[in-house]
């Protein structure tokens, strides 16, 4: 999910950090969203940058029966809508924790899947590297890409540039020191690399435009909460506009519209930690406010994800403060006003649900929710929550995902080169990888 994440003020260099932190409005760090712990830490000697090391295999054991999706004619996977077509357990290295509590699972355009996370060993409180593990859309692991290990690390939601490579929002933790940048990766994984922002912005989404990325998120140098425009390549600043103080704001997720603006999801109160609205803003290419639209909203956490309808709306998907609830509302993208909002599904407390991605399809929006007891670190029941775009709840489509996984707070998903759906979960070993007909 794309909350502010990573977003440290004050760590001490020998203290096991979690990899999700927030800012607190006394400048702080508290945790977040709930997470398994963190990463495992590493002896440093194998976060060489730009290449797999020694101990990290370059190919896997996929299964056979998951079919091939390059998304050329004739090689597209066929199955009844939201069946299983296939599933293995990636033979990822002993030392790799895929992040999946933020959205790190990418799709690149000839089919292979991206997960970003860490490298290091299981000592804990050890130093890790940022790390982007390759697979093949059969799940077949093919590379890893490293970097220089520090304290902490941490990496956002990651977005393919035009050449084929990802980008990143980052956070590098250097015993005191916390630096926001970028990580870009290399289409063939080959290099890994890391760009400093001039302006400090803490991030955990961004949307390119071209040679420049856009992020919303804690400006660390001035304690307020803004969106930046930066060059990719060096990190400088091209435009910043502040939304309020990190006290009283936090910001979740950006998604980008064809105009070149952006539209951003927030959450405020007087009390951050139990916020009382949600907060939506257009942002202009120039940096320039186009809407805001404030909701009060009792009883919410946090806008795990944003999406663009075809009917000139954008939709925000919501969890309740319980994490029993999980609605979604829509506005008009030309000027903020409501059009609709649905209960996308509930559960009973102590049960948790989670639901991190929407799925823009042809005729409807596509919502994977997990479900489980809050006492079961494990799949539970996933199922996809379809939606109308004009807020009607058509179905409910379980989905055969096996439990007894260790996902902990959801699953990633996203669309295949075939338009099939890529669920992976686990973070440790046994990361789960499978695909459903679309």
């Amino acid at each position: 999910m794309r909350t502010i994440a990573l977003l440290l003020a004050l760590v001490p260099s020998t203290a096991c950090i979690p990899d999700v932190l927030e800012q607190t409005t006394d400048g702080s760090t508290t945790a977040g969203e709930p997470n398994t712990g963190g990463p495992p830490g590493t002896d440093g000697t194998s976060g060489t940058s730009g290449t797999a090391g020694p101990d990290v295999p370059t190919s896997g054991t996929g299964d056979p029966s998951l079919p091939s999706t390059s998304g050329e004619p004739g090689q597209c996977p066929e199955g009844q809508p939201w069946s299983l077509l296939g599933s293995t357990d990636l033979a990822v290295p002993d030392d790799f924790f895929a992040s999946t509590h933020r959205d790190v699972l990418t799709i690149l355009p000839d089919g292979r899947a991206a997960i970003g996370g860490t490298l290091g060993t299981a000592q804990e409180g050890g130093p890790v590297a940022p790390a982007v593990l390759f697979a093949s859309a059969s799940g077949e692991v093919l590379t890893l890409a490293a970097g220089e290990p520090a304290t902490n690390f941490g990496i956002g939601e990651m977005v393919v540039d035009a050449d084929g490579g990802l980008v990143a929002p980052a956070l590098r933790v250097d015993g005191m020191t916390a630096r926001p940048g970028l990580l870009r990766v290399a289409a063939d994984g080959s290099q890994l690399t890391e760009v400093e922002l001039a302006v400090p912005v803490a991030s955990d989404a961004l949307a390119l435009f071209g040679d420049t990325a856009v992020l919303a998120g804690l400006d660390r140098s001035a304690m307020k909460m803004v969106v930046a425009k930066v060059v990719v390549a060096t990190g400088a600043l091209v435009w910043r506009t502040e939304l309020g103080d990190a006290g009283q704001l936090l910001l979740d997720e950006l998604v980008p519209t064809p105009e070149g603006d952006v539209v951003v999801a927030g959450r405020s109160g007087d009390d951050i930690s139990n916020p009382t609205n949600h907060e939506l803003w257009r942002i202009g290419a120039g940096g320039g406010l186009v809407w805001h639209s404030p909701q009060a909203v009792p009883a919410y956490t946090y806008t795990p994800a944003l999406a663009l309808l075809p009917n000139g709306q954008v939709a925000a998907l919501r969890l309740g403060t319980d994490d029993g609830r999980l609605d979604l509302v829509a506005r008009d993208l030309a000027d903020g006003s409501l059009q609709w909002e649905v209960e996308v599904a509930a559960a009973e407390p102590p049960a948790r649900l989670s639901g991190r991605f929407i799925h823009v399809d042809a005729d409807a929006l596509s919502i994977p929710v997990l479900d489980a007891a809050a006492d079961e670190l494990s799949l539970g029941a996933t199922s996809v929550q379809r939606v109308s775009f004009d807020g009607q709840l058509l179905e409910s489509l379980p989905l055969a995902v096996p439990p007894g996984l260790l996902p902990y707070w959801g699953v990633l998903s996203a669309r295949g080169a075939c338009g099939e759906l890529v669920v992976v979960a686990g973070e440790r070993q046994n990361v789960w990888f499978g695909t459903f007909a679309q």
